[in-house]
């Protein structure tokens, strides 16, 4: 099923390959079950490293991001994609990565900004602005950049989309709601357009932020 922010970061990742090489550290990805269609490569890459919390994902390594059983310097590329909102204190993953990391290493990294708490809702906890960001980051990073994702359709979009799903899904919801529905996904052009034509406006209003650091 669409969603802007799940095309827009499976785009970045796509059109930002090139920085993704080495020994790669994916925390907090899967290795099965895969959300989007970016499909991590294989040119230039020497191994792709899944770490996760989660033993039901059958990850390479078992941990979490605040204490990586990682060597110092050994790690070429982290990819680290919407983990940050459900940490209480994200500075001791990134000191951690920063650990993991060799010099000129580089951290790839998205987080959501105004976009809807997650279906784990017990865990998603925290939204970020950019001018947070540069603040965690620059500490010990030099940042590639900082880049919004989306702007105002996508963020109005991926709202209805979720609220009007969940109510579709429901047992109470009623004929308006999956008339509504019916009507979003015929309006998706409009969206498009609406994102497109106000994308000047994304530094206030967007789903996120897609984050590329070196070490």
């Amino acid at each position: 099923m669409f969603s802007f922010r799940r095309n827009l970061l499976d785009s970045f990742l796509n059109n930002h390959k090139e920085y993704i090489s080495g020994s790669v550290l994916d925390i907090g990805g899967k290795k099965e079950n895969k959300r989007g269609s970016f499909v991590p490569p294989t040119e230039n890459v020497k191994q792709w490293i899944y770490l996760n919390s989660k033993p039901d994902e059958s990850p390479d390594i078992l941990a979490s991001s605040e204490n990586l059983p990682i060597e110092n310097d050994s790690v070429d590329t982290v990819i680290f994609t919407e983990v940050l909102e459900y940490l209480e204190d994200p500075r001791e993953s990134i000191r951690e990565i920063y650990r993991v990391l060799r010099k000129e290493g580089v951290a790839i990294i998205t987080t959501p900004f105004l976009h809807p708490i997650h279906g784990d809702y017990k865990f998603d906890k925290l939204r970020y602005t950019k001018s947070y960001l540069m603040d965690l980051f620059q500490e010990k990073f030099s940042i590639i950049k900082i880049e919004p994702m989306g702007s105002v359709g996508s963020v109005i979009f991926d709202i209805l989309r979720i609220s009007l799903g969940y109510a579709k899904e429901s047992n109470k919801s009623g004929i308006g709601h999956k008339l509504l529905y019916k009507l979003l996904w015929k309006s998706l052009f409009f969206f498009k357009y609406l994102d497109n034509s106000l994308k000047e406006q994304n530094k206030y209003i967007n789903t996120g932020y897609f984050i590329l650091l070196r070490k």
